[in-house]
């Protein structure tokens, strides 16, 4: 048979970067690719989205640190309505 082809969405502009973000620091980021008319599809929070509490290596996984983005729901809302796709990066 044939082979589906990878979402548009994949080839398109991915934007990450670590460093202490908050709800307005990454509106900001999409304000600004708008503002330029730069392209963007994927917004991928890097490691400070989730709790760095309670393991050796200080990563927990899965659970977002309400300390950084306690109105994660809400930002995520607004991302998907911008039309980007979201991805988060675990350590």
């Amino acid at each position: 048979g044939s082979i589906p082809l990878l979402p548009k969405y994949v080839f398109g502009t991915w934007w990450t970067r670590w460093f202490n973000y908050n709800y307005n620091g990454i509106r900001s980021v999409v304000d600004n690719f708008r503002q330029y008319s730069l392209p963007l599809d994927v917004l991928v929070y890097d490691m400070n989205w989730h709790i760095k509490d309670g393991s050796p290596d200080g990563w927990t996984g899965y659970s977002w640190d309400k300390r950084v983005l306690p109105n994660h729901n809400q930002l995520n809302r607004w991302l998907k309505g911008q039309g980007l796709k979201l991805a988060a990066n675990l350590h």
